[in-house]
C-alpha cells in the first residue's frame, strides 16, 4: 500500500512537471526592435540598456522563451523586411509582426519605443500576439532601471499569471547619461545687413551684413535647434503652399559637434520669382548666308500648390530662312503636348503670351535689319501671384 501512494505521487509529479513544460513552450517570445521616438541622436544608447534590461528580466521566467536575435534577422531577410517593419511606428507592423512570428514559431512579438521627457523616459511596449493579432499594450515613466523592472513585471505577469519581483534597491541607478551632453555650436552665415537673429524663438544678436563672416552661436545643448532670421520684406516662399515668411532651419546639434548654415533669405519679389519662374532662356543668332537654326530644350518641373508633382517638356527652336523668322514652340503639360508657332519677318518685332493650365507662356521675337534674331521666352506658374503671397 505505501509502495501504491509513492507510485501515485511520483505519477503525479511527473505529470505536472511535462505540463509545465508544455506551457513553457507554449510562451515564447521575439523581441523585434525597440526605437528612438524622440528622433534626437544623443538618446540613441538608451535603446541598448533598455532592450537589455528587458530581454534579460524575461529570461528569469521559466515560462516564457525568447527566440534568438539570429533567427529573427534570418527570417527577416528571407521575407525583405528590416527591424524598422516591426516598429510601433510601423503603418504595417501589425500585419508584419503575425506573419513573421508565424514562421519563427513565436506566441508573442514584442515592439517597443522609448522617449525623454525631462528628466524621465517613458517607455510603451506592445506586445502582439501572433494567432490572434491582439495588441497588448504596457506602459512605464521613470529614470532609473527598476523603470525597466516594473514593465518586465507587468508582462511576466500578463503572459504567465506569475508576479516575479523584479523592482529592488540595485535598480534605483539612473538610465539617464549625461556623458554626452557637451556643448555644440552653429555658425551663421547670411548676407544681409542688421536682421535679427532668433534661437528657439528667442532673439540671440544681428546679422553683420558679410556673406563670408559667420555669426557665432555658442555654448548649445545637444538636439535640435529652430534658427530664424527676421528683416522686414526680406524671406523664403515655403512651400508647396507657396507663403512668404523669414527664413528658418531646424538644425540637429550633436554633442561638441560645430554646424554651418547659410540663410539664403531673399527680398520678397525675388522670392517669389525664384518659385514662380520655370523657365527664363533666349536664342540668339547671326548670320551671313540668311539661313540658320537653332534648338534649345528646357524641363517643366513644379510641386503645385495642392502638393501634386507635374513633369513636363519645353522645345523651343528658330529657324531664318529667306528674310523670315520662324519660332516652334512644343510643349508637353500633363502628357499633353502642344505646339505654337510664330513668324516674324526682317524689321519686325512679334510678341506671343498664352495660358496652358497652370502654366503661362510668353514669347517675344526680334528680327533686326542687321540680320540678327532674338528670341526670348518665359514659362511661369499661374498660380502664384506675386501681390497675393506678399500681401
Amino acid at each position: 500500500m505505501p509502495h501504491t501512494r509513492i507510485f501515485c505521487l511520483i505519477s503525479l509529479l511527473l505529470t505536472f512537471i511535462a505540463i509545465s513544460g508544455l506551457y513553457a513552450q507554449n510562451i515564447t517570445i521575439a523581441f523585434a526592435v525597440m526605437e528612438n521616438s524622440s528622433r534626437e541622436p544623443r538618446y540613441d544608447y538608451l535603446e541598448g540598456i533598455i532592450s537589455g534590461i528587458l530581454l534579460h528580466d524575461l529570461s528569469m521566467s521559466q515560462e516564457i522563451g525568447i527566440v534568438e536575435r539570429g533567427q529573427l534577422s534570418r527570417v527577416l531577410a528571407e521575407q525583405e523586411l528590416q527591424l524598422s517593419d516591426l516598429a510601433i511606428s510601423g503603418t504595417s507592423a501589425g500585419n508584419n509582426a503575425v506573419r513573421i512570428g508565424k514562421i519563427l514559431g513565436a506566441k508573442f512579438l514584442l515592439s517597443g519605443m522609448y522617449s525623454v521627457l525631462g528628466t524621465d523616459v517613458s517607455i510603451t511596449v506592445q506586445i502582439i500576439d501572433v494567432q490572434t493579432a491582439k495588441l497588448i499594450p504596457f506602459t512605464q515613466r521613470g529614470m532609473n532601471e527598476n523603470t525597466i523592472h516594473a514593465l518586465s513585471q507587468q508582462i511576466i505577469r500578463q503572459l504567465t499569471g506569475k508576479n516575479l519581483e523584479l523592482v529592488s534597491e540595485s535598480g534605483t541607478r539612473s538610465i539617464l547619461s549625461l556623458r554626452d551632453e557637451k556643448p555644440g555650436s552653429i555658425q551663421l552665415y547670411c548676407g544681409l545687413q542688421k536682421a535679427e537673429i532668433f534661437l528657439d524663438n528667442e532673439f540671440a544678436g544681428y546679422t553683420n551684413g558679410d556673406p563670408y563672416t559667420p555669426v557665432k552661436l555658442e555654448n548649445l545643448r545637444p538636439g535640435q535647434h529652430t534658427i530664424r532670421v527676421h528683416l522686414a520684406g526680406f524671406g523664403e516662399i515655403r512651400m508647396p503652399e507657396v507663403v512668404f515668411a523669414d527664413w528658418e532651419r531646424v538644425v540637429t546639434v550633436v554633442p561638441g559637434g560645430q554646424h554651418a548654415v547659410r540663410s539664403d533669405a531673399r527680398m520678397g519679389w525675388a522670392a517669389v520669382d525664384m518659385v514662380r519662374i520655370l523657365v527664363d532662356g533666349n536664342l540668339r543668332l547671326e548670320f551671313k548666308d540668311r539661313v540658320a537654326t537653332a534648338q534649345k530644350n528646357h524641363p517643366l518641373l513644379f510641386t503645385d500648390r495642392n502638393g501634386i508633382e507635374n513633369k513636363g517638356t519645353l522645345s523651343v527652336e528658330v529657324s531664318v530662312e529667306k528674310g523670315q523668322t520662324r519660332v516652334i514652340f512644343k510643349f508637353t503639360v500633363s502628357g499633353k503636348t502642344e505646339t505654337r508657332t510664330v513668324t516674324c519677318m526682317r524689321g519686325e518685332e512679334e510678341t506671343l503670351s498664352f495660358k496652358n493650365g497652370l502654366l503661362e507662356f510668353r514669347i517675344k521675337v526680334v528680327y533686326n535689319e542687321h540680320l540678327q534674331c532674338v528670341v526670348d521666352y518665359e514659362v511661369t506658374r499661374a498660380d502664384i501671384i506675386e501681390d497675393e503671397v506678399l500681401k
